[in-house]
């Protein structure tokens, strides 16, 4: 799975992350999702398209405004 965020709270506007050991190509085959993340506090909050919502508690304090799609 391909990760890739923009937006404000990470080290830089764009980010990417791959949850693969071995990757081949780095070609977006397949998007299957997008989310929005807010990090304020202890509080994030996760809205994702399709049909995700997710409350939870961190451990240090944040702010974070990030909006991300997932693909394959």
């Amino acid at each position: 799975m391909y990760y890739a965020e923009a937006g404000f709270g990470n080290g830089s506007f764009v980010s990417t992350e791959i949850c693969e050991r071995r990757v081949s190509r780095f070609f977006v085959r397949k998007i299957v999702q997008f989310y929005v993340r807010i990090w304020i506090k202890r509080t994030v909050v996760v809205i994702g398209f399709p049909f995700e919502f997710k409350i939870t508690k961190k451990n240090r304090d944040n702010f974070k405004f990030l909006f991300g799609i997932v693909s394959i």
